[in-house]
């Protein structure tokens, strides 16, 4: 599980020479595929408009709550290759600025991983 690792605000990565940077561990690529695909909007990525969680109609709907965005993140997190569980997934809505901020606890096939306050949503 190799990808290019990508730094803080989303950027690839370059080392002191000018050469691109990769994932090094299995948990890092895991780490930064959650990320990934919890910050792209559903339909953003023109080579593939399947991509993406629905922010913007979740954020925009009042009956859509936290647990089932919870629910919701589950399963898109689940489909990443080495997820094993989830057993904490804990988005916070903000409905005016249209985000979440959302603490995980994942189990993966390479050890537990932790990501607390994820920005995520419809306008980044």
């Amino acid at each position: 599980m190799i990808d290019l690792k990508l730094d803080d605000s989303g950027d690839l990565q370059f080392n002191h020479k000018g050469d691109l940077v990769l994932t090094e561990k299995p948990i890092d690529y895991i780490s930064q595929k959650i990320k990934t695909t919890l910050k792209t909007i559903y339909g953003e990525w023109f080579l593939d408009p399947s991509i993406g969680v629905g922010w913007v109609n979740m954020l925009g709907d009042k009956d859509f709550d936290e647990h089932i965005l919870s629910q919701y993140l589950k399963k898109e997190i689940e489909k990443i290759k080495g997820v094993k569980s989830i057993p904490i997934c804990e988005p916070m809505l903000n409905r005016e600025k249209r985000l979440a901020k959302i603490n995980l606890h994942i189990i993966t096939d390479y050890g537990k991983l932790t990501i607390n306050k994820l920005d995520s949503g419809a306008i980044l």
